[in-house]
């Protein structure tokens, strides 16, 4: 496992590094980066294999809405899971 992926530039650099060492990539973890910068990442499908997926959107305001949704979601999920283990 290697840290420090930040841009899209990183995870090149770390699926090229695996692959020249014999390695298998199954994928490349960019938790904080994304936290950090939303909007970056927002096209990587699209960077990366050249193809739209259907999970992109056209503008920030979609992508926070998105993005809150998604962590309500997360939110709620993980208070039903403390609220088991009480």
């Amino acid at each position: 496992m290697r840290g420090g992926v930040n841009t899209v530039t990183d995870i090149l650099r770390v699926a090229d590094e695996c692959l020249e060492e014999g390695g298998v990539l199954d994928g490349v973890m960019v938790g904080r980066g994304i936290v950090a910068q939303p909007w970056y990442w927002c096209c990587l499908d699209y960077v990366i294999y050249g193809d739209r997926v259907g999970n992109e959107v056209e503008n920030r305001r979609d992508l926070i809405r998105e993005y809150g949704k998604w962590a309500d979601e997360e939110e709620e999920r993980e208070g039903s899971k403390k609220a088991r283990r009480r």
